[in-house]
């Protein structure tokens, strides 16, 4: 799970949150974001899908099944308008 660890702390930094604020928003103790984090200790499915939901980020992603646009996109680190606009795009495209 050295994987989610570092995709957890990589997306939450990208979205300007610190583990107390995530912590708040997934309703766990901020100890457990520090657990997570430094791959002391995974989150049951359930914690998996809300942090999923609450980071915007798929479940293969933060377990590092990601496909290889997510693989470009996370390498320029593009802002969260950007990436919305690019999956708008890309839905659009395979319609």
């Amino acid at each position: 799970m050295k994987t989610f660890a570092k995709n957890l702390r990589k997306v939450r930094t990208r979205k300007g949150l610190t583990q107390i604020q995530l912590a708040e928003r997934l309703r766990v103790n901020n100890a457990t974001i520090s657990k997570w984090e430094s791959s002391n200790y995974e989150p049951n499915l359930e914690q998996l899908v809300s942090i999923s939901k609450e980071l915007d980020v798929s479940i293969d992603w933060l377990l590092g099944y990601e496909d290889k646009l997510d693989q470009v996109i996370d390498e320029y680190i593009l802002s969260d308008e950007d990436l919305t606009l690019i999956r708008q795009l890309a839905s659009r495209l395979s319609k």
